[in-house]
């Protein structure tokens, strides 16, 4: 089970509509939408499981599955795209890091974005993302 999950679900109201903020809660304390967790927020909010999953596959920022030790998730995003997301990934492609590219990660105003430890970070370039 996620570690202070039940805790921070306290703050969450009861409620069918709350979903997506107790998803984000999964995720940013785990790193990813593990599936005890999703068990654990369909018994607070009474809701089933696959209405969780449903919500949680909509979103690109959601991951499904728990990230990779050491790798550097970097936004594909168009504004990322624009700000030099690609440049960015192909660079620490080259110096031997592991760069998983996503979607969106809703940083736009920062780009390009990259989330590194866990932390999301912007205008980012290789230094900072390495």
């Amino acid at each position: 089970m996620t570690e202070g999950l039940t805790d921070r679900l306290a703050e969450v109201p009861r409620a069918r509509t709350q979903a997506l903020p107790a998803l984000h809660v999964l995720n940013d304390l785990a790193g990813y939408l593990d599936p005890e967790g999703i068990e654990e927020i369909a018994r607070w909010l009474h809701i089933p499981k696959t209405d969780l999953y449903a919500v949680a596959t909509s979103y690109t920022e959601f991951q499904m599955t728990p990230p990779l030790v050491d790798a550097v998730d970097v936004c594909r995003g168009l504004s990322c795209q624009v700000a030099g997301a690609t440049g960015l990934a192909a660079e620490l492609r080259a110096m031997g890091r592991t760069v998983v590219e996503h979607e969106c990660m809703f940083a736009c105003a920062v780009a390009p974005v990259a989330r590194v430890g866990g932390e999301i970070r912007g205008r980012v370039d290789s230094e900072l993302a390495s």
